[in-house]
């Protein structure tokens, strides 16, 4: 009679006349020691132990049964994105950042984040593994300019909620990478500097229990797992989430109250990855440890983040009204600039001040009209913020020398005598009229650099 168990589950059997032989599957090998009655004969090769060298360099490997995987080390990102091939190379994520990309109007950050949810949707058929799973949230957060490896945030204190709306669309394809192919019941742990994942899945043949509970790093989630099947052909997933930083994205300045706010628990997010029908009629119960203690006045509520809010149409008829009212205002600031410059019809009469006003509205003016082409680069659009607080506090300041000298001009009117050239010497003018602008932009930028730069709206 046959038997099917000999060779075990990962090789085959070929019948010989009076015997038997066991060819091992791919990654498999042949053990002659082991008894094909009693044993497996075809233990896993672990190819990282017998070959350190078998992935590039500033990656690792990592063994799996019947094949092995190689991964990015931290900080560390695949040239060809999440889906590797033989042409694949670590990359610093600086590098990945500055290659050229397809996506117009977007920042190159902004860019990498598209790229990466076109991949995870051209390729939704093919599972990813942990470590690669682990590096893309990694690297996704270091790009957001958050997470464990930056220090401070590159983010405002107002947070970046589009990122991070960004960031949880992206985590919901790359958990379910993971439970790509998967019919039996699997649990997935995945733990890093950045991320803390649970990943569980239940499939058809699996016992589904009512009442389950997932507990992961100080939060349980109570879920009905037969429900979620009985929607599902018979399949059950859920995944709990925490990410370091996504609290410097979505801040409780988000909160639409008037009232003082704070979180007092950390940011986590619960999925139900590949359910096609997650409407639940019973409840999901999360029982989450509080990282703050609550003042006597104040008050505990349960809050959620909602990212379906789409962001307002762009209107090119403003976009032109701008572009032409600016362009008349550059046009009279150029013949008032003329006009002092070339027109003076006494030599006695001090006009540094309203020439200067005028340079430097005038060019700031000039920037608002371009600022737009400097938001793909972030060191770029941080530098013409920098110009233009620079220039209007420039502006204020020559309006503030301009009415000192009408006023000591004011003051000798009551007074018979020779006219003598009027106002602050040159000496004063410059020194100051320019000299405060820098100080007062380069106290501000030393005190909070992350205030120059683009915002949700524009950048």
């Amino acid at each position: 009679m046959e038997n099917r168990t000999l060779c075990g589950s990962n090789g085959k059997c070929i019948n010989e006349p009076g015997s038997f032989i066991c060819e091992c599957f791919p990654g498999y090998r042949l053990d002659p020691g082991l008894d094909p009655y009693l044993y497996d004969p075809c233990p896993d090769i672990d190819e990282c132990s017998e070959n350190p060298d078998i992935c590039i360099p500033l990656s690792f490997c990592v063994n799996k049964p019947g094949t092995y995987t190689c991964a990015c080390s931290d900080r560390y990102f695949p040239s060809t994105g999440i889906i590797w091939t033989q042409d694949t190379v670590c990359e610093t994520v600086e590098t990945v950042l500055n290659k050229p990309h397809q996506f117009e109007k977007l920042t190159k950050e902004k860019a990498f984040f598209a790229k990466m949810d076109r991949q995870l949707k051209e390729n939704s058929g093919k599972p990813i593994h942990e470590v690669s799973v682990g590096n893309a949230f990694s690297t996704v957060m270091e790009v957001a300019g958050v997470g464990p490896y930056i220090d401070p945030p590159k983010v405002s204190s107002a947070g970046d909620g589009e990122t991070g709306s960004i960031i949880l669309d992206l985590a919901e394809g790359l958990v379910a990478a993971l439970l790509v192919d998967k019919e039996e019941q699997t649990a997935i742990a995945i733990k890093t500097p950045t991320l803390d994942l649970d990943v569980v899945f239940l499939g058809p043949n699996d016992i589904k229990p009512s009442g389950f509970s997932l507990v992961a790093d100080g939060v349980t989630v109570a879920i009905n797992l037969e429900q979620v099947a009985n929607n599902n052909n018979g399949s059950a997933a859920v995944a709990f989430m925490k990410l370091k930083g996504l609290e410097n994205l979505l801040t409780h300045l988000f909160f639409e109250t008037e009232n003082l706010t704070d979180f007092g628990s950390d940011i986590f997010s619960v999925s139900l990855p590949t359910m096609s029908n997650t409407n639940l009629s019973d409840p999901v119960n999360f029982t989450v440890q509080h990282t703050k203690t609550l003042p006597e006045s104040g008050l505990m509520t349960c809050t959620y983040w909602v990212s379906d809010k789409s962001p307002p149409p762009e209107s090119d008829f403003l976009d032109w009204l701008n572009r032409i009212c600016v362009s008349i205002g550059l046009f009279f600031f150029a013949l008032a600039i003329l006009t002092f410059l070339l027109c003076s019809w006494n030599p006695k009469i001090n006009n540094t001040a309203r020439l200067h006003l005028c340079i430097n509205l005038g060019l700031s003016h000039l920037l608002l009209l371009f600022n737009e082409s400097f938001f793909v680069d972030k060191l770029a659009c941080k530098a013409i913020a920098g110009i233009l607080h620079f220039l209007v506090v420039s502006s204020f300041v020559w309006m503030l020398l301009e009415a000192v000298q009408l006023y000591m001009l004011v003051r000798r009117l009551n007074k018979v005598q020779v006219i003598e050239r009027d106002g602050l010497p040159q000496y004063v003018l410059y020194p100051v009229g320019y000299g405060v602008p820098v100080v007062v932009v380069g106290v501000s930028a030393l005190v909070y650099h992350p205030g120059y730069g683009g915002t949700e709206a524009g950048a």
